[in-house]
């Protein structure tokens, strides 16, 4: 799922118990290339206990200030809302 709100984010990490968010933008070809592979998994009855995001740092600049991004692409899991 693409993420579009900051005021959701806690919210979304909190409420489930695994969740993968892959920071990313549009300009970063790594992203591009690995945006498929992302859906896949996202989409794999293997990880269906687990919730897929991902979030547009050029968009969502506090979220990717808050977590602590500093290169893209990024994945991070969360469990039970906090950072793994």
């Amino acid at each position: 799922r693409q993420y579009g709100r900051h005021n959701e984010f806690s919210r979304i990490i909190n409420r489930y118990k695994f969740v993968v968010v892959v920071f990313w933008a549009a300009w970063c070809g790594p992203c591009r290339i690995i945006s498929p592979e992302f859906e896949k998994l996202s989409n794999d009855k293997a990880f269906s206990q687990v919730d897929f995001y991902k979030i547009d740092i050029d968009e969502q600049v506090k979220i990717a200030t808050e977590v602590g991004i500093r290169q893209i692409p990024t994945f991070v899991l969360f469990k039970y809302g906090a950072q793994i």
